[in-house]
């Protein structure tokens, strides 16, 4: 069942998971330019693997990104 709780992303707690889906629908934008200091997208894979994790990211068809996090109850 979704839940959303202020202005954070909507969650779904499953039976044996915590899943987080970040997504919008807007054409793409130029990526900012100037030193971030961290490591994206690969830097959220690796910190959800240590937990037995999973992020999916990619372009959804047409227009927009999505991004999946689910991190099993048992790393939580």
């Amino acid at each position: 069942m979704p839940s959303r709780s202020g202005s954070g992303p909507p969650t779904r707690r499953q039976q044996r998971s915590l899943r987080i889906e970040v997504g919008n629908t807007e054409p793409g934008v130029p990526a900012a330019t100037g030193v971030s200091g961290g490591r994206g997208l690969i830097g959220l894979r690796e910190r959800l693997a240590v937990y037995g994790g999973t992020l999916r990211a990619g372009a959804r068809p047409g227009a927009g990104y999505h991004v999946e996090a689910v991190i099993p109850w048992e790393a939580t």
